[in-house]
C-alpha cells in the first residue's frame, strides 16, 4: 500500500521548472539528489557500527534500477593489463559497457587536479572498482566523486586468477545491487529505486534489501529494528513497518540478581552490639558548650622612621695646607 500510495504520489507530482543557475553553486550538489529516487529509511534502536565505514556493504536488488546499457569505468590495482584483456571476453552487454580501464598508479599520476577529476567524473556513468583499492580512493579522487551519490565508485572482489566468467559475475551484481554506507547512526537511508518502476517491484525491492540487513547486517535482527519507512527525496515519509515496544520488558530488562548476605557469627554480632550501645550512651551524653575565645588585641606598629645615615667628608691632605701658608707668609 505504501508503495503504491508513494509512486502514484511521486508520479502526479510535475517536476519543478528549471530555475536560474546560480554560477557560484558546486555541481556536485545538484546530482546529489534527483527526484526521481525511492529511498527506503531504517531506524534501529541502537547503532549499526560505533564508527564510519569506508568500503560499502552490497545489497542485492531483484529489480535493479541502474541502467544495463551505460557506461563504465574500471579503477584495478596494478597492473591494468591483465584485467583489460579480459574486457573483449565479457559477456555481452558487459563488453561494451566497460569502456575504459585504469591502474592505481596512473590514477594518481595522470588526475591530481580538479578539474581533471571533474572530467574523469563526467566522461563515464558508473564507476566500478576492486575492492582492494578502495582505501586509497578518497586521498586521490577527493569529494569530486564521494559527494555525489550516483558517481561513488561501486566495489567488487576481483581475485589473482581471475578470468571472464568470475569478472562478469561480479560485474553483473554490482549492476543488479544498492549500496549501503555505514555510519554511527541510528539511521540510515539507502536507494531501493527509481518512480519509474512499479509499486510491485518496489515492495520486492524493499521486503529483499530488509530482509538481508536483518539477517546479516543489523546485530540483533528484527529486535533491533525500530521503524521502516519509503519516501522521494522531496516528499513525506510513509510508514511501512513500526514496532510495537521500543524495548521489551522481558528481554531487554536488566536482570538484578539478590544479594548474597553472609551470616555472622554469634561472638562477632554481641561485641558489634555492645559498640553499638557505646555509640548511643555517647550521642545521649550532654554536649559541653565550648568558651568562646576572647578576642585578639591589636599590636600597634610603631611609626618610627630609621634617619637617613649621614657620610662625613674626606679631608685634605696635612701637605698642601702647610704650602699654602708658607707661601702666604713669605709675601
Amino acid at each position: 500500500k505504501a508503495s503504491k500510495a508513494l509512486i502514484k504520489h511521486l508520479q502526479s507530482v510535475q517536476e519543478k521548472p528549471a530555475e536560474k543557475r546560480n554560477l557560484l553553486a558546486d555541481e556536485d550538489e545538484e546530482d546529489a539528489s534527483p527526484q526521481n529516487t525511492v529511498w527506503l529509511v531504517l531506524t534501529t534502536k541502537k547503532f549499526i557500527v560505533d564508527h564510519n565505514k569506508l568500503k560499502p556493504t552490497r545489497l542485492p536488488l531483484p529489480h535493479p534500477y541502474i541502467p544495463a546499457t551505460g557506461t563504465i569505468c574500471l579503477i584495478v590495482k596494478d597492473p591494468q593489463r591483465a584485467i583489460k584483456d579480459l574486457i573483449p571476453q565479457l559477456p555481452l552487454p558487459l563488453n561494451n559497457s566497460v569502456v575504459k580501464v585504469i591502474g592505481l598508479s596512473k590514477l594518481k599520476k595522470k588526475y591530481k587536479t580538479f578539474e581533471s577529476r571533474r572530467l574523469l567524473r563526467d566522461s563515464y556513468d558508473r564507476f566500478i572498482v576492486d575492492d582492494r583499492v578502495i582505501p586509497s580512493l578518497p586521498a586521490i579522487l577527493g569529494k569530486t566523486f564521494y559527494k555525489s551519490t550516483t558517481k561513488t565508485p561501486l566495489p567488487i572482489k576481483i581475485a589473482t586468477d581471475v578470468t571472464p566468467v568470475t569478472l562478469g559475475k561480479e560485474l553483473h551484481k554490482a549492476l543488479h545491487s544498492t549500496y549501503l554506507r555505514l555510519s554511527a547512526s541510528a539511521s540510515t537511508s539507502i536507494r531501493i529505486g527509481l518512480k519509474t518502476q512499479t509499486p510491485e517491484e518496489i515492495a520486492a525491492n524493499v521486503e529483499s534489501v530488509v530482509n538481508t540487513l536483518a539477517e546479516k547486517v543489523i546485530p540483533n535482527g528484527w529486535r533491533n529494528i525500530r521503524s521502516i519507512y519509503i519516501k522521494g527525496t522531496e516528499s513525506v515519509a510513509l510508514p511501512v513497518w513500526l514496532v510495537d515496544e521500543i524495548y521489551d520488558k522481558e528481554k531487554d530488562a536488566r536482570k538484578e540478581e539478590p544479594l548474597a548476605i553472609e551470616e555472622k557469627p554469634v561472638e562477632k554480632k554481641v561485641e558489634e552490639e555492645k559498640t553499638e550501645e557505646k555509640t548511643e550512651e555517647k550521642a545521649a551524653e550532654p554536649v559541653k558548650e565550648k568558651k568562646a575565645k576572647a578576642p585578639k588585641k591589636e599590636v600597634k606598629k610603631s611609626t618610627y622612621v630609621e634617619p637617613p645615615m649621614e657620610f662625613a667628608q674626606p679631608k685634605k691632605a696635612a701637605g698642601k695646607a702647610k704650602g699654602g701658608k708658607a707661601k702666604k707668609s713669605s709675601k
